[in-house]
């Protein structure tokens, strides 16, 4: 699927650090807003969790247990 992942400058979300074409996976089960890699589908959606101007975002796609989005959002 399709995505949108939102990073801090360093590349790093929820001190996980993240390296550019790797393939990281997530050893548990996610909950969203709670644990796992979380994304959104809609870029737009990106905003409703970051207002750091010098965030770095990318398109990405995931695969394995992807959570249903949450009601007012795209998040997964």
């Amino acid at each position: 699927m399709k995505g949108y992942k939102a990073f801090n400058s360093d590349l790093t979300c929820l001190d996980y650090h993240f390296q550019e074409n790797k393939l990281h996976v997530y050893d548990g089960i996610p909950v969203l807003c709670e644990s796992g890699f979380h994304f959104c589908t809609e870029l737009q959606d990106i905003l409703k969790y970051y207002c750091d101007p010098t965030i770095k975002v990318y398109e990405i796609d995931a695969s394995g247990i992807i959570t249903d989005p949450k009601e007012d959002c795209s998040k997964r």
